[in-house]
């Protein structure tokens, strides 16, 4: 790596230093003002071999001056051209493409439309990994029919970030589906997208985009691509106007059907019986579900007329009239007691740490 504060005549020390360093593999020209300079004129210049990554952040350099960069530097496979106010790409006449370039980085540019974004991938087509970060892009699509053929201009790209741009429209995204080699997609920060609830906008986004594998850094397993296409069917079936991602969907899974509405939350208060074995008694005890089962045996204890240290405390799980197991909750004092998932039917047990044991299934449910 060889950062540089550069003076007006900038470019030409560049490359007098490059010159000097025939196996320099990194360049990093970040922040330095190239936006007034023009490239030295010298045709009998070598190139750069051994050049693999070059950085130009903030330097404000023109499309030129990067063109020049990348004519003498056959070998480069990464280029970073971020925060350089770019809001267009300017092609070389005659087109000339550079078929080494595999990642790219143009963060916080000010091109909006994919008129313009289009043509990285007629600069670098075997372009594998773009990165486009909080910049000003609006759509991805073109009124000019050649220029919306992603699958061959992007033929090769495996990961594309955009992240934080402006982007409006599932229709835009969904063009995504068209770039055949495309796994990885990070759309994080989007505003429409924003306004949706993490887990729906998740969903969506698996089920729009059937080719990417990875999403927001998350990989998909099959599993969870097949709950986001059932949910994004259900999420449509009523509506008058459905995507056309639905149909295709449907033709998968057929015609679902509404998924029932059952209620799993947990009750926060319960009242049970309190089986006091020793004592030859019932009680009924209400307990709150947010507390620790130390909490819980305080309170019996007052019922009891015995200190919690000198009792044993088990959930009798019933289903339907049916023990179903007998569990020992004194064992874990700081335990919360929502975690025993307790119903209206189970039977909490106390007895004394003398007494014996009774038959019991000593389970511990983490």
């Amino acid at each position: 790596m060889c950062p540089f504060n550069l003076d007006p005549y900038a470019l030409q020390k560049v490359l007098c230093l490059m010159d000097c360093m025939p196996k320099l593999q990194v360049l990093n020209l970040c922040a330095n003002a190239l936006d007034n300079d023009s490239w030295p004129g010298d045709d009998n210049r070598g190139t750069f071999t051994a050049l693999q990554n070059l950085i130009l952040n903030n330097t404000g350099v023109s499309w030129d001056v990067t063109h020049n960069f990348l004519r003498l530097c056959p070998s480069l496979t990464e280029m970073h051209l971020s925060l350089n106010e770019h809001e267009d790409i300017s092609l070389p006449n005659p087109l000339q493409t550079y078929p080494t370039v595999k990642k790219i980085h143009m963060s916080k540019n000010k091109i909006k439309h994919w008129s313009q974004l289009h043509k990285v991938g007629r600069l670098f087509p075997n372009l594998e990994n773009f990165v486009n970060i909080e910049s000003d892009l609006e759509n991805l699509r073109s009124p000019i029919e050649e220029e919306n053929d992603m699958a061959q201009i992007f033929s090769k790209m495996k990961t594309l970030v955009l992240t934080q741009t402006k982007l409006g429209r599932w229709e835009d995204l969904e063009r995504l589906r068209h770039c055949p080699a495309l796994v990885d997609l990070k759309v994080l920060g989007i505003p429409f997208l924003e306004e949706i609830a993490v887990k729906p906008r998740r969903q969506q986004l698996v089920s729009r985009l059937p080719n990417i594998q990875c999403l927001n850094g998350t990989p998909i397993s099959e599993c969870e691509r097949e709950d986001a296409e059932r949910a994004f069917i259900r999420m449509y079936m009523d509506s008058e106007e459905k995507p056309s991602r639905y149909f295709e969907l449907e033709n998968i899974y057929g015609r679902l059907d509404p998924l029932a509405e059952v209620d799993m939350s947990v009750a926060t208060i319960l009242n049970l019986a309190l089986d006091i074995a020793f004592q030859g008694r019932e009680e009924r005890i209400e307990i709150n579900t947010d507390q620790k089962v130390k909490d819980m045996m305080k309170t019996i204890s007052n019922i009891v007329g015995i200190p919690a240290s000198k009792m044993k405390v088990y959930q009798k799980i019933v289903c339907k009239g049916q023990l179903i197991q007998t569990v020992l909750m004194s064992t874990f004092p700081n335990k919360k007691l929502w975690t025993y998932y307790m119903s209206t039917e189970d039977i909490i047990v106390c007895e004394l740490k003398t007494t014996p044991k009774p038959c019991e299934a000593n389970i511990h449910f983490v």
